[in-house]
């Protein structure tokens, strides 16, 4: 008979056994959508009028949900987190279930969070197995205040606008199909926001930008000789504590002491001379150093599965002299366009990622410089590569010599003067999400170009884009927007939009979609908005499906069988929807030998308490 002692040996063996196999079950439905939302948290005490805000100013509003965006003007880096939810939904559009991802990592020890009106952030990406999905978010918690713009460990930037001081980790969140969560922190896109991950070959690939410095004009100051107390007649936004400031009548190495108010702040020093109606200059320019450092800390960046801290940016060094405040590129550059250089780093400020045939497309579609198009990343340094062929991972051994081009017959415009190389004029698409129906076939998701009066217009570009692939060459076969519902407001019960202009659809985001048997396609697309809000990345958004005949060429075809957006779900009051894949599906478990079993059973015959499991059937939630 075995001793008691080795009873309990053999019953904990049991229950590890058991505990592992329910780990193991699949918490998702195969064929479901999962979609990334976040719920605004903070209430009215988040932010209180007057306080100091992280990225300069004073606040003028309180953290009253939608009324504190208000603070983006004395504050233009303002941004509070939220956290992270991750929603089932059958393809109709039928709730199943609501993981609350910022629980989750709490329950380990470890903060997760997004920035709430971040549009840019939570896009989901499969991993290249199927059996997790991965998205970005911060190592942060719930209701902090401009993490968004926060330097992250090792590429401190004095000149951040943020301040220097404010210092948080990015990190790569992955959820199993199984429903366990892993967060790794990075040191990736100081400054700025991470916004896609995904997990292939052994390593993580990111999509970001980095960067928030630059000194602030402050105009309107009035200087008394003596005194360190200063009035403007314009507005104190962007001053914060520490700034180094410099002008008429300051003193050599002043630096802003106080914000007291919207028209009136102190400096370290006395002023030397009174003065009248003059510009100061607040904040450090950045150092060459800085700008060298940043320019490898944005774009495409990777980091092996296992590991944290820094990243390695991913593409060949492109540009002029390192540390030039233009034209200091890692991946791609403006110049190889033909264009002027531009800001270092921003030409790689990509939103959207995506891994087809185990080759790496992003795409850029924000911000006055670079080339707003769709590119593919080739780790063998050469031109595009077919699809149907595929260029390959990059790892590191060869990130440095990585090329990233633009997808031929896709735009060649450059964001910030509307024309090509050769001076002539070209249409700025606002490129976002990416899925491949098959290596001839891709659909692009436009967020529209955000401004309000254009919405409605025939030139706006927002909605989905069909592109065919001739062997050559891509070629836009149209864009589908019917059933948008672009540029027409939509009401949602509870939000009153600042400016009481309520939200619009103006194109897509993130996109995924399934080819179907019948010879169509299905794209499911989360909404970009546009409306009066002081930041449209804080409307409630929608989510839509449409159907679409895979070998159509034309807007004509479409029309015919009138071929319309349906709305699937509609983000509440407080609430935004982000990124969108399909659930991951378990890895093929081998079934435990008959033994096994056998010996779990031998221990129930010896009196051995352990409890029957029960089959789950019921849905998750977790808040």
């Amino acid at each position: 008979m075995k001793s008691s002692h080795q009873t309990r040996l053999l019953l904990a063996g049991a229950l590890t056994l058991a505990a592992a196999s329910h780990a193991l079950a699949q918490v998702f439905t195969a064929g479901d959508l999962l979609i990334s939302r976040s719920v605004y948290t903070g209430t009215a005490s988040t932010v209180t009028v007057g306080q100091a805000l992280p990225g300069g100013g004073l606040a003028t509003a309180d953290g009253s949900f939608p009324n504190v965006w208000a603070n983006e003007a004395p504050d233009a880096s303002f941004g509070i987190t939220s956290p992270v939810f991750l929603d089932e939904l059958t393809v109709t559009g039928s709730p199943v279930q609501s993981l609350n991802l910022t629980s989750l990592a709490a329950a380990q020890s470890v903060n997760f969070s997004t920035s709430f009106p971040s549009k840019s952030e939570l896009a989901l990406n499969l991993t290249s197995d199927g059996t997790a999905v991965t998205f970005m978010g911060y190592v942060a918690p719930a209701n902090t205040l401009d993490v968004s713009n926060s330097n992250t460990p090792n590429f401190s930037d004095p000149s951040n606008l943020v301040g220097g001081s404010l210092t948080f980790q990015r990190g790569i969140a992955q959820l199993g199909s199984n429903g366990s969560l892993s967060v790794t922190a990075v040191n990736a896109y100081s400054g700025n926001n991470g916004r896609a991950a995904v997990l292939a070959g052994g390593n993580y690939y990111m999509v970001g930008n980095a960067g928030n410095s630059g000194p602030v004009s402050v105009k309107g100051v009035n200087t008394a000789n003596g005194s360190n107390v200063l009035t403007t007649t314009a507005s104190t936004a962007g001053l914060y504590p520490g700034q180094a400031i410099s002008g008429t009548g300051i003193r050599a190495n002043a630096t802003v002491l106080s914000v007291t108010s919207q028209t009136q702040f102190t400096i370290s020093a006395n002023a030397t001379s009174t003065n009248t109606n003059k510009t100061e200059t607040a904040g450090l320019t950045p150092s060459a150093a800085t700008l060298d450092t940043l320019s490898s800390n944005t774009g495409l960046q990777m980091i092996a599965q296992g590991s944290s801290g820094n990243t390695t940016v991913i593409g060949a060094y492109q540009g002029g002299t390192a540390g030039n405040a233009s034209g200091d590129q890692y991946g791609f550059s403006i110049t190889q366009a033909g264009f002027a250089a531009d800001k270092t780093g921003k030409d790689d400020n990509f939103r959207g990622l995506t891994n087809f045939n185990n080759t790496l497309y992003v795409t850029k579609g924000s911000g006055s410089n670079g080339i707003n198009t769709v590119y593919q990343v080739n780790p063998n340094g050469g031109g595009y590569v077919s699809a149907a062929t595929g260029a390959g991972l990059a790892n590191g051994t060869n990130a440095a010599a990585t090329s990233i081009n633009i997808l031929p017959g896709f735009s060649a415009t450059a964001a910030k003067t509307g024309k090509n190389a050769d001076g002539s004029t070209g249409i700025v698409y606002n490129p976002f999400g990416l899925w491949f129906a098959n290596a001839t076939t891709l659909y692009v998701g436009d967020e529209g170009d955000g401004v309000l009066a254009n919405a409605a217009t025939a030139t706006n570009s927002g909605g989905l884009q069909k592109w065919t692939f001739d062997g050559a060459k891509w070629n836009l076969a149209y864009t589908l927007k019917n059933g948008l519902g672009l540029g027409t407001p939509y009401s949602i019960a509870g939000y009153i939009p600042p400016g009481g202009t309520n939200p619009a659809t103006d194109g897509l985001r993130n996109i995924t979609g399934e080819v179907n048997g019948d010879g169509t396609v299905t794209i499911f697309g989360v909404g970009s908005t546009v409306s009066s809000n002081t930041d449209q990345g804080a409307d409630p958004n929608r989510l839509f499906s449409i159907t679409d005949f895979l070998t159509g060429t034309s807007l004509a075809q479409a029309e015919v069988v009138t071929e319309s957006f349906t709305v699937l779900e509609t983000a509440g009051n407080g609430e935004m929807l982000r990124g969108i894949s399909f659930a991951p599906t378990a890895a093929a478990v081998a079934i435990p030998e008959p033994s096994t079993y056998a010996a779990i059973f031998g221990l129930l015959a010896l009196g051995a308490t352990v409890g029957q499991r029960r089959r789950r059937t019921g849905r998750l939630l977790h808040v």
